[in-house]
């Protein structure tokens, strides 16, 4: 059986700190009022892009700090 590596489990833990995680900020960012003031000073497809590399960098993120607090293992492995 191979083991996966460090750098597999670490992108691992990216990703999936950027699905739920991000997707859930860039929710609340909608919801919130913050896209909509946004797009009224800057326009709508300059706004997108800001929302998503804010939301999604900040999901990214967590999910590495969460990564190296497991010290990048994943839950079911050896």
């Amino acid at each position: 059986r191979v083991r996966p590596s460090m750098k597999v489990n670490r992108a691992l833990y990216i990703l999936l700190g950027i699905s739920p995680i991000g997707f859930g900020l860039w929710m609340v960012w909608a919801v919130s009022g913050i896209g909509r003031w946004l797009t009224d000073m800057i326009g709508a497809f300059p706004s997108l892009i800001i929302s998503w590399v804010v939301c999604l960098g900040i999901g990214a993120l967590i999910g590495n700090w969460i990564g190296k607090r497991r010290n990048y293992q994943l839950p079911l492995s050896p």
